[in-house]
């Protein structure tokens, strides 16, 4: 009850949402639109030492950022098609949704710009860093013309947009019942075994104190401090994300019964909390198809030590300046 039912529960609420968000992205890619974005927006994105077929992979991380990852192989240049993929998880997928739910519903009052904010903030994320790292040493710029077949406007039958809807849950639930599942219940024997009056067994009376999650969540804690969440159950949520992002959720749900709101949290806090999750490197799944993508380990490496860097530095300036601006 504790580490299943707690744990996977609290993501499977989110179901209905996910199901919109890929309703609309298998009509895109249905109806013909996609390819024809991609095709009109690569001259404004060649600025950023990317290319219009960048735009795929982009739209396709929105839903999950092993297929936005894999979609990358049809562009041709070395350099921009490595660029793509290392930037196109910064953009929210649909395991990060649940976690955009969580903070704008339980500490921010009011808080329906914050799922706007974490998509804006993803996209400006994905093409200032290619701005900066293209022609770079790691990206050298090639000059490619830019090429795709064009297919037909149509309106795809129901069948199709259900059956692509259907397979994307389908996926979403197999990792809620493996990766999650396992997740969860790491975190709930992480939490509910420890060293307790001098001797380690099961911890009576909910003692979180002294579990042993609690001991790398300390451990790791002067890290995120700056940050402005410190506490080491957000720490070790946080952690819990390189599994499956939705598990940040699936672990605050075993580790705090309360959610976020029993935290006292500040609101330049949660969104430090938010935007660290939202930008740093994505899920074991992603990190793999990323590896094979990259086909150099320097340079994934460099995309994973880039992401991480570069979610610290966010969280940490908007929260020092939100706190800031909320003492003036």
């Amino acid at each position: 009850m504790d580490g299943v039912a707690a744990g996977v529960g609290a993501v499977l609420v989110f179901l209905p949402q996910l199901a919109a968000l890929f309703l609309c992205l298998t009509f895109l890619e249905g109806c013909g639109y996609l390819s024809r974005g991609a095709y009109l927006l690569d001259r404004g994105v060649r600025r950023f030492g990317l290319s219009g077929k960048s735009v795929v992979p982009y739209v396709l991380s929105c839903g999950c950022g092993v297929p936005g990852i894999l979609a990358c192989r049809t562009i041709r240049r070395t350099s921009c098609r490595r660029l793509t993929a290392m930037t196109a998880t910064f953009l929210p997928c649909g395991a990060k949704l649940p976690v955009i739910a969580l903070v704008a519903g339980t500490v921010i009052p009011g808080g329906w710009w914050v799922a706007a904010l974490a998509y804006l903030v993803g996209v400006a994320a994905a093409l200032l860093s290619s701005w900066l790292l293209s022609g770079s040493p790691w990206f050298p710029r090639e000059d490619v013309p830019f090429w795709m077949e064009l297919p037909d406007y149509r309106l795809p039958p129901l069948g199709e947009l259900l059956r692509g809807t259907g397979q994307r849950l389908g996926a979403f639930l197999r990792k809620a019942g493996s990766l999650l599942l396992l997740a969860s219940v790491a975190v709930w024997f992480a939490a509910s075994f420890g060293w307790e009056q001098g001797g380690f067994g099961d911890l009576s009376g909910g003692a979180l104190s002294g579990s042993l999650l609690a001991g790398v969540g300390r451990y790791l804690a002067p890290l995120f401090a700056p940050l402005g969440w410190g506490d080491w159950r957000l720490v070790v949520a946080a952690c819990s994300g390189l599994l499956a992002k939705e598990s940040i959720v699936s672990t605050l749900g075993v580790l705090c019964p309360g959610g976020l709101a029993g935290l006292s949290l500040t609101v330049p806090a949660a969104l430090s909390f938010l935007l660290f999750n939202l930008l740093c490197a994505p899920c074991l799944a992603a990190l793999a198809a990323l590896r094979q993508e990259m086909a150099s380990p320097r340079h994934f490496w460099f995309a994973v030590a880039y992401q991480t860097a570069l979610a610290w530095l966010t969280a940490f300036g908007v929260y020092q300046v939100g706190t800031l601006l909320l003492r003036l």
